[in-house]
């Protein structure tokens, strides 16, 4: 058995993965379908890296329509 500490993200660190603000991201780690913390360490919560991007790739976020330039 392995005695190596599990690589971790915050979510902060899986708003940057996933290229989102820190409120989008609390809502992404709050949906239903989302992974669930491996722990908590006070109000932090700290997910697997494997299996956020594992997520990430099952639901590809949707990009918005960039808005038309002004003088069009």
């Amino acid at each position: 058995m392995s005695t190596e500490p599990r690589p971790v993200w915050s979510t902060g660190d899986i708003a940057q993965h996933v290229d989102v603000g820190p409120e989008q991201a609390r809502r992404i780690v709050n949906r239903p379908d989302f992974p669930p913390p491996l722990f908590r360490h006070g109000v932090a919560r700290f997910w697997d890296i494997e299996a956020v991007k594992a997520w990430a790739i099952e639901h590809p976020r949707k990009k918005r329509p960039a808005a038309p330039d002004e003088g069009e």
